[in-house]
């Protein structure tokens, strides 16, 4: 069984065997996702740092560390250099941007984890996150959805958490949190809504593999809302924010 104090021990001991320091951890995928199964494994991520030195050679070095699986791969570790985060943040990269929001954070050193969201903030695409979600949810439904009309569940999940994400982005301009509870809020139909609470309180109890239909009203609902999201996408506006904000923090963190 994996114990907080085990997830830790674990991040600790592949942070001290390369010489870096860990300044931000958190749980990435289904369990920062509100969507965890009774088998769920746990994706921890983290951002970390070397030596000053490390960054002033000819040369760059490894600048991710894993994945590394422990405890017969219930535990995923996998890490980013300092460097290679803040470039994805800056290029607003959806994946970085949802580490920097997931909701379960096991290590955060000092004040960089509020400065990088202050980062993320300014250089925020709502475009890019927009495709990107929509993207997402293409996958999951030509992986989840089969052919006698049922659905992998998980999948359907992540499908409807995806265009939920990209509503949010669309209509606020802003990062999309990443809990599928706080994006039900950019459901205008309540009936959808009570729809959708039902069949994630259904998929709590299931396994990664269960399969079950997917209620009519969510596949309409999201199949029209994903279209409009692409269409809107297009007007969305460009963001052209300061390049020095970013370089000025990457200083900040390695000295």
């Amino acid at each position: 069984m994996i114990t907080p104090n085990s997830r830790t021990a674990s991040l600790l001991r592949a942070a001290a065997e390369r010489n870096v320091q860990v300044l931000y951890a958190c749980e990435s995928g289904s369990r920062a996702w509100g969507l965890a199964s009774p088998d769920s494994d746990y994706d921890v991520r983290f951002v970390y740092r070397h030596p000053t030195e490390w960054y002033l050679r000819l040369h760059p070095g490894k600048d991710q560390i894993g994945p590394i699986m422990e405890h017969d791969g219930e535990l995923d570790l996998v890490g980013w250099d300092v460097r290679k985060f803040l470039k994805h943040v800056t290029e607003s990269n959806p994946n970085a941007l949802e580490w920097l929001n997931s909701p379960i954070v096991y290590h955060q050193e000092g004040d960089f984890l509020p400065r990088c969201r202050a980062v993320a903030d300014q250089y925020f695409q709502s475009r890019r996150t927009v495709h990107h979600y929509l993207g997402i949810a293409r996958g999951a439904r030509a992986a989840g959805e089969g052919d006698d009309g049922r659905w992998n569940v998980k999948k359907a999940c992540y499908y409807i958490r995806s265009i939920l994400a990209a509503a949010y982005a669309t209509r606020h301009l802003a990062r999309p949190p990443i809990v599928l509870e706080a994006l039900m809020l950019e459901i205008t139909d309540e009936r959808v809504a009570v729809d959708l609470r039902k069949y994630m309180d259904r998929k709590a109890s299931l396994n990664e593999k269960a399969v079950a239909p997917l209620p009519i009203t969510l596949k309409r609902y999201f199949e029209v809302l994903g279209t409009s999201l692409l269409d809107e996408s297009y007007r969305l506006p460009e963001n052209r924010p300061d390049s020095d904000r970013g370089d000025d923090f990457f200083r900040y963190v390695i000295t």
